[in-house]
């Protein structure tokens, strides 16, 4: 097949599975498995059955308390393929947190009456903030319109600070 490697591929025994049959003829188990392919062989034989073991494994598993990858790690396959079979299955199982959405200060424990009726300023000392600004940036962010009477406290403490 392609290259002159000097094995015999139509000698070779494709009940085997890849691994076994890379060691008989002395090349890697990638290039078993392309010969396979290009010679429409049906795939190593152990890779349904690592498959079904694992769709079995999850069938019977109780995963309404788990992780996925604990999940994963019972049955023993990757995160990702554990996930697959968890939601084609319909399984219940704990979302993992979504780490993208953590934030150095605790912007949550500020509710929206607290955020109309405080200046950025109180604010910030309630978070531990150093820069108000930040906490200015973050309520554009939000969309959260000052009132008024924040707009003018605030004009207030720049005229304070400045003279």
């Amino acid at each position: 097949m392609g290259r002159n490697s000097g094995i015999k591929w139509g000698k070779v025994d494709w009940r085997l599975r890849d691994v076994d049959i890379a060691a008989k003829c002395g090349c890697s188990r990638e290039r078993v498995r392309q010969v396979r392919k290009a010679l429409g062989k049906p795939k190593s034989p152990i890779w349904h059955k690592r498959m079904d073991t694992v769709v079995d494994g999850i069938r019977g598993m109780d995963t309404s308390r788990k992780l996925p990858v604990q999940v994963a790690k019972e049955v023993g396959c990757g995160t990702e393929y554990a996930l697959q079979v968890l939601k084609a299955l319909g399984k219940p199982f704990v979302k993992p947190p979504d780490l993208r959405r953590r934030h150095k200060y605790a912007w949550d424990s500020i509710k929206l009456s607290e955020w109309n009726g405080m200046t950025d300023v109180l604010i910030a000392e309630k978070l531990g903030v150093k820069n108000p600004a930040v906490v200015t940036q973050w309520r554009r962010r939000k969309g959260i319109v000052k009132t008024p009477d924040q707009k003018m406290a605030s004009r207030v403490k720049m005229r304070e600070a400045v003279q």
